[in-house]
């Protein structure tokens, strides 16, 4: 029998870096559990398992965990 993997959507990306300097790339997106780009004033760029999951998003946050960054909200 083969062993059985879990995966905990919570986790931070594995391997990945930080941007630097911070808020080099202003069309980020922060769409939930999703990351996407602002590819036009309406119309974000996301992977596919994300949709329907993306009710409002962020725009302008680099620091999840910093309250104190100025962002936009939209629905």
């Amino acid at each position: 029998m083969e062993d059985i993997i879990t995966i905990d959507y919570d986790q931070e990306i594995v391997g990945g870096d930080e941007i630097n300097p911070p808020f080099k790339y202003p069309f980020m997106v922060n769409a939930r559990r999703c990351g996407a780009s602002l590819v036009a004033p309406n119309v974000l760029l996301s992977a596919a398992h994300c949709a329907g999951f993306i009710n409002h998003v962020k725009i302008g946050k680099h620091n999840l965990n910093d309250i104190s960054e100025d962002y936009e909200t939209f629905t």
